[in-house]
């Protein structure tokens, strides 16, 4: 993996306050989740949130915006959080965000996209999400921290993309792999996703998983790896909750040679790497 990140991950979380954009999350207790208030806490709200875990922000369609102070979580999956920033930096690694990429992601609290804007410079970061509330107030929380980069509301797994992009970077699994991605990508650009149904932990930053990574290749295609790496990130939805209750799926062995569907014409070619490892495929260059 690109050992200059190293560096570039103490900057962005000097130069990004997390507890700006999780004022309010679910946390788990012995009775069940229930909401944390953070200006009703300092203390804890900033504990938490400089803490490397997952805040749990959203459980089936209510965020914790919308909850009362102590309230216990309905029943259902979480459906958003703010991601440990470990797994977000994870990510951003893999994808090799480098000068001058025009960068797609996820809003979800919006923390990741500042992260990504401290990198690379508002301008260049475009980022979005399904719900409406939680690109707005990803939007006015980046505003509230002088940045503005562009944002959607827009499913990112069958939407037309807003843009061309040299990297496109899911913090949310994905399965099969969106032909969207490739369509929205440049020549060269690189999409990198944790896969669905791979991981080993509950979905919110405490297991491992496989992550692709791949270069769209002149045809149009893709050609890359996977590597197997800390990556547990809950699955892409398509509306205010999941269409489905939760399985637990885990990984028995990993093949040497994984096979991804995607449609006969956007297809992508990826092989297995190991843990901590990257390996440049047809190219990881961006376009000004």
């Amino acid at each position: 993996m690109d050992a200059g990140w190293e560096g570039h991950a103490r900057r962005l979380a000097d130069a990004t306050p997390r507890h700006v954009f999780v004022p309010r999350w679910w946390e788990r207790t012995a009775g069940g989740r229930t909401v944390r208030d953070g200006a009703a806490d300092p203390e804890g709200w900033f504990e938490s949130a400089y803490t490397d875990e997952t805040l749990v922000t959203r459980i089936g369609p209510l965020h914790a915006d919308h909850a009362e102070p102590g309230r216990l979580a309905p029943p259902g999956r979480p459906t958003s959080s703010s991601a440990l920033p470990t797994l977000i930096v994870t990510m951003y690694r893999h994808a090799m965000l480098g000068e001058g990429c025009r960068t797609l992601v996820r809003a979800g609290t919006g923390y990741g996209t500042a992260l990504a804007c401290h990198r690379l410079g508002a301008d260049l970061v475009t980022s979005v999400d399904i719900d409406d509330h939680l690109v707005q107030t990803a939007t006015d929380r980046l505003h509230s921290i002088g940045l503005r980069p562009r944002t959607a509301v827009c499913d990112l797994t069958t939407a037309p993309l807003p843009g061309a992009f040299d990297r496109i970077v899911s913090t949310g699994s994905v399965r099969p792999i969106p032909a969207a991605w490739l369509k929205a990508l440049r020549p060269g650009g690189r999409p990198a996703t944790a896969i669905t149904g791979t991981g080993t932990g509950t979905g919110t930053g405490t297991g491992t998983g496989l992550i692709l990574i791949a270069d769209k290749t002149p045809e149009g295609g893709g050609r890359g790896y996977i590597a197997y790496d800390r990556a547990s990130f809950m699955s892409a939805r398509h509306g205010d909750d999941y269409d489905t209750p939760a399985s637990s799926r885990f990984l028995k062995r990993m093949p040497r040679v994984v096979s991804v569907r995607v449609p006969a014409s956007s297809r992508v070619n990826v092989h297995r790497s190991a843990a901590g490892t990257s390996r440049s495929g047809v190219g990881s260059s961006c376009q000004a």
